[in-house]
């Protein structure tokens, strides 16, 4: 199971997440989410996947994440000092999420998640990781996106 997946262009996600802190004056993120995120970069998310596949005996299920593991908030704060911006940062309460994922699952493609996705987020990760101290992590993915902007 791949960690919340970036590098890809895809605008959802932690890649929103990602373009919000880079773009936006004002950024909300979900709270109360208890576990932490290991965002991996699509790259090294396929170097891995290949690695586990050419395995003679891969276990049943592995987490496949990123070289840090990191709260919303502390991802936040990683993005904003890569980038050099400052934007408001307001985190939502997960009351307020359960109720954006009913809304989402009553009216799709309005909100930007779906409510699975929210369900996801707050559930209990299972332990078990491969990473690896040679990926790309968030800092290097920031600093290469504003050289591009």
């Amino acid at each position: 199971r791949p960690s919340e997946v970036f590098g890809g262009g895809k605008e959802e996600g932690i890649e929103s997440l990602i373009r919000d802190v880079l773009q936006k004056r004002l950024v909300v993120y979900p709270g109360g989410v208890e576990a932490p995120l290991c965002p991996i970069h699509v790259n090294d998310l396929v170097d891995q996947m290949e690695e586990i596949i050419l395995q003679e005996s891969p276990s049943d299920m592995m987490i496949l994440r990123g070289p840090q593991c990191m709260g919303f908030k502390e991802i936040v704060q990683t993005i904003s000092d890569a980038a050099g911006v400052r934007p408001m940062c307001v985190s939502i309460p997960r009351w307020m999420m359960r109720m954006a994922a009913m809304l989402a699952k009553w009216f799709p493609g309005v909100l930007p998640f779906t409510a699975d996705q929210v369900a996801r987020l707050y559930a209990p990760k299972p332990v078990g990781t491969i990473d690896r101290s040679d990926m790309i992590g968030l800092v290097e993915y920031v600093r290469e996106l504003k050289g591009q902007n």
